[in-house]
């Protein structure tokens, strides 16, 4: 898989700037941690693939975090069967925390199948549209 740097070639500047939208807050603090201007990172935002480039990125971010989440499941559950079988909790809470912990990880792998979907339909698109030419 092609990384969001490479996308962009060999310019370290624009990685840099996608690494700083990722962590800084504004365009300008993104700008100042990248060592570029503002108005330049501007411009590169305005260019198509440095717009796929960030985009790849976001996703590559967005990926990470559910993997995390993943770990985090088989915790989440002994924890709560834990306060499952602890006397002292009542039922609400103990029913609250379950079915906040399994929807959440519901979600997050309805997410990530439906990304896997388009990404398979975009790869489709792409090479009907190579054949074609």
């Amino acid at each position: 898989m092609t990384t969001p740097v490479r996308m962009l070639g060999n310019t370290n500047r624009k990685g840099r700037a996608i690494v700083a939208l990722l962590e800084q807050p504004t365009i300008e603090k993104a700008a100042e941690a990248a060592g570029v201007h503002p108005t330049t990172l501007r411009r590169w935002l305005r260019q198509a693939e440095f717009q796929d480039a960030l985009r790849q990125a976001r996703r590559e971010k967005y990926s990470q975090a559910m993997g995390l989440l993943h770990l985090g499941t088989a915790a989440a559950v002994a924890h709560l069967l834990k306060i499952m079988r602890d006397p002292n909790q009542p039922g609400s809470t103990q029913v609250r925390a379950i079915d906040c912990v399994l929807n959440r990880v519901a979600k997050a792998i309805e997410i990530e199948d439906i990304l896997a979907r388009l990404t398979a339909l975009e790869q489709q698109v792409s090479e009907s549209q190579s054949q074609a030419a």
